[in-house]
């Protein structure tokens, strides 16, 4: 018993002593018009199986590109240009598929 009181009263004193630790918690922000992707998957009936996605990182740089299907258009890759701690870019790019 003693030792779970020890635990729970460390744990009051960390959440109480480290208030940056709320100021860091992260938060979702839509950069859904900002971020420079512009992909719309559309087409006719035969088109509304087979749409995906995939993300994955082709230039080793830590952040997730994307290839996004397109339906009657073509599939798009994206880049990530985006940086540490920066809003979320992309750039469209050659695929060579």
């Amino acid at each position: 018993m003693k030792a779970v009181c020890q635990c729970l009263f460390a744990l009051l004193l960390l959440l109480a002593s480290t208030p940056a630790l709320a100021e860091s918690t992260l938060k979702f922000a839509d950069e859904s018009t900002t971020s420079g992707l512009a992909t719309i998957y559309a087409g006719e009936y035969e088109f509304m199986v087979g749409g995906g996605a995939a993300a994955f990182d082709c230039n080793a740089d830590g952040f997730s590109d994307l290839y996004l299907a397109g339906g009657e258009a073509k599939a798009k890759f994206y880049r990530n240009v985006s940086t540490p701690g920066g809003a979320l870019k992309f750039a469209e790019s050659q695929s060579n598929l």
